[in-house]
């Protein structure tokens, strides 16, 4: 019920009510005019004129009634807004029929077949409006189908016409100093209205100026034309909420996008300093690798070196228990990995001789023996001079 409730002050919200009404019946000599206006939440007749009128043939009565209210409209600087004209009754044909309660369609068909059967019409097409009265009864008016064209099409450019008829009512409207009491709504009175000043015979337009606005209860409404609704949208105030509904949804759109937008720029950010964090973290696995790479080549050297070195120092110690005397050793290298070449210096061949028995006998260390590669003195040698050698063993 609460959103009923809102949804329906949201619509009156955006409904524009109208400001004024008139209300217009015909007499046999006069027009009588009734305006209303609204002050605050109440409707008052600010105004109740008659204007002088030959009666004329049927034909041309709607047009010269329109031009006479027009004028006097314009001389007021009034706006028509929403008019209702009250039919005579003279153009009508009014009775009484006893009817059983039905619905509304049901109702207006029963309404229709009783006014073509009084035959008033004869094959015409004709308008019907009833209201149901205290005795149970329905009062019933029905109106030419061409007579009430003629009438709606010299007011089709205002925003709401209806053609009526004065139903009887329960009481009399009931005046006072301040304003009136009509079919049970109280209507305040214009400055310059009161019951005196008011023109006999006008209860009828102002009946037709407050059906105009739907300010009579619905069982006092006769009209023969469509009911439709006197408030009209506010399109100004409608077009101003569409207008600031679409850009606040706009706003919302972009404040959302732009939210995005930070959210991704974060993101990015955050990314790229997870990526400098992994740069420095990958500079260091691979300074770390390089390292681990180096080292593992320098151990591979290290171990290939010391898989290749040559125990020279047991070598010279095992020398050392072979000397000679005479014997003098002056180069030593290995010219293969197992071949040990020895160049030296004996002070004679017997020296010498001496020295390579002491290899050959050495068959655990020298397996193979020395192999005399070179033994040579100059050709004329001198006392004292040193016989040169050179020798291999195979380790």
């Amino acid at each position: 019920m609460e959103v009923l409730g809102a949804l329906r002050n949201m619509r009156q919200m955006f409904r524009k009510t109208p400001e004024s009404s008139m209300g217009i019946c015909l007499s046999e000599q006069e027009i009588l005019i009734a305006r209303l206006e609204r002050e605050g939440d109440r409707w008052q007749l600010s105004a109740v004129d008659a204007l002088e009128y030959p009666a004329e043939e049927e034909a041309d009565e709607a047009q010269a009634v329109a031009e006479l209210v027009r004028m006097h409209c314009a001389r007021n600087g009034w706006d028509l807004g929403c008019l209702a004209v009250s039919l005579p009754e003279r153009m009508l044909f009014v009775g009484k029929a006893d009817l059983p309660d039905l619905g509304a369609e049901e109702l207006a068909e029963a309404i229709h077949w009783e006014v073509e059967g009084s035959e008033f019409f004869g094959e015409r097409e004709f308008r019907a409006g009833f209201m149901k009265m205290d005795t149970g009864e329905y009062w019933m008016a029905a109106v030419e189908e061409e007579a009430a064209g003629r009438w709606g099409r010299e007011w089709e450019d205002q925003e709401r016409v209806l053609l009526t008829v004065m139903p009887p009512l329960e009481t009399s409207p009931q005046w006072d100093v301040d304003g009136m009491l009509f079919a049970d709504r109280e209507l305040a009175l214009g400055e310059n209205v009161s019951a005196a000043s008011c023109p006999s015979g006008s209860v009828p337009a102002i009946y037709a100026a407050m059906l105009a606005v739907d300010f009579l209860p619905a069982k006092y409404t006769v009209a023969f034309t469509a009911m439709e609704p006197a408030e009209t949208w506010a399109w100004k105030r409608l077009s101003l909420a569409v207008a600031c509904s679409v850009l606040l949804f706009l706003c919302s759109m972009a404040g959302w996008d732009f939210w995005r937008l930070h959210e991704a720029h974060e993101a990015q950010m955050a990314t790229h300093r997870q990526r400098m964090l992994l740069g420095k973290e990958e500079k260091k696995k691979t300074l770390i690798e390089r390292s681990v790479l180096e080292t593992r080549k320098r151990d591979s050297r290290l171990e290939r070196l010391s898989g290749e070195r040559f125990p020279w120092q047991g070598l010279l110690v095992h020398f050392g228990s072979m000397t000679v005397e005479g014997v003098y050793i002056s180069d030593m290298f290995l010219s293969e990995r197992n071949l040990l070449n020895m160049e030296g210096e004996a002070v004679s061949f017997d020296a010498l001789a001496e020295f390579l028995k002491g290899f050959e006998s050495d068959r655990d260390f020298f397996p193979n023996g020395p192999v005399l590669q070179n033994s040579s003195v100059s050709e004329k040698k001198m006392p004292g001079e040193m016989v040169h050698f050179s020798l291999q063993m195979e380790l």
